[in-house]
């Protein structure tokens, strides 16, 4: 779990989202150690180290981005951590460990972290000054239609149609 942690810690961006990241391994891991058959147990450690083998690549290439970089892949760097997290979820299930965890523990607070994540994007971009940041703003725009379902998910139920609305032209840093 530490080279997990240590490996995460190089991501300067998307740090929210990356930080649900680390704590549900962190979980996963716990449950699979808690595991009262050692053959269960061993083989959904074999199946976490594949899933570290796996994570590594991404890692790295998120690391490797600037903030314009981070900004203009925000989504797809969202739905690859999605699918790590539930990656994660369906490897306690494959080797049959019972597990205390809830599924999908993770879904509420990584919509959450998604639009903190954007928000300090926006942040960081608008600090380098105004022509980065409508170079970054203008790009992301021209491609909101092709990501705007991936926005739509982490829709709150419990949201008013307006609310949502608003959280979406905000991860857009459009203000009305």
């Amino acid at each position: 779990m530490q080279g997990i942690a240590v490996d995460l810690m190089a991501i300067k961006y998307h740090t929210k989202k990356i930080e649900i990241l680390r704590s549900h391994c962190e979980s996963i891991l716990k449950e699979i150690k808690c595991c009262q058959y050692a053959d269960q147990q061993s083989a959904a450690l074999i199946g976490f180290s594949r899933f570290r083998t796996v994570l590594k690549p991404f890692v790295s290439s998120w690391a490797s981005l600037d903030s314009f970089e981070s900004y203009l892949r925000q989504f797809t760097i969202a739905g690859d951590i999605e699918v790590m997290l539930e990656r994660l979820d369906a490897l306690l299930t494959e080797n049959n460990v019972v597990s205390r965890l809830p599924p999908r523990n993770w879904c509420s607070p990584f919509g959450h972290a998604t639009m903190e994540d954007s928000d300090s994007l926006v942040d960081i971009l608008k600090q380098q000054g105004g022509e980065i940041w409508i170079t970054a703003h203008s790009t992301v725009l021209e491609s909101v239609v092709e990501y705007l379902p991936t926005l739509i998910k982490y829709h709150d139920s419990s949201s008013s149609t307006e609310a949502t609305t608003a959280k979406i032209l905000n991860v857009l840093g459009i203000s009305l």
